[in-house]
């Protein structure tokens, strides 16, 4: 997300699309190598897991 933001904020829609693909492929690798106790307990999942 912060390449955005280096970039000066003119990004196309491709250039944030394929941000936010990489963004999303890097919490699947995390809740893949992340044990499910650990992400129930992680303060930054516990709003995603209530919903």
């Amino acid at each position: 997300w912060k390449k955005r933001s280096e970039k000066g904020g003119g990004s196309s829609s491709d250039e944030v699309k394929e941000e936010e693909d990489e963004f999303a492929e890097d919490i699947e690798e995390d809740v893949k190598e992340t044990p499910q106790k650990k992400l129930n307990t992680d303060p930054s999942m516990k709003d995603e897991i209530k919903e």
